[in-house]
């Protein structure tokens, strides 16, 4: 994958794997930050987590939907995971 903006190599990741993400509105200006990476026999769920590191992002997984989002939200909604009964 040539260097895209991340919310676009996301799209582009959906597309391809037939994945649900998501992008936070929080993510602000990082949703735009260039990302780029080859991936030969990934799942979606790795490619994700690795272009949202790649932007300063946090990827947490919510009932098979990969959403990203700032590592200050992604570490709530852990918790909340967490302390769900």
């Amino acid at each position: 994958m040539e260097a895209k903006p991340l919310d676009e190599a996301l799209r582009t990741v959906a597309d391809m794997t037939g994945a649900s993400v998501v992008v936070d509105g929080r993510a602000g200006d990082k949703a735009q930050a260039p990302v780029s990476g080859t991936f030969k026999s990934v799942a979606a769920e790795t490619v994700v987590r690795l272009l949202a590191e790649s932007a300063g992002l946090k990827l947490v997984t919510i009932d098979k939907v990969f959403f990203v989002t700032t590592a200050e939200n992604a570490k709530a909604l852990r918790q909340e995971e967490w302390e769900r009964p």
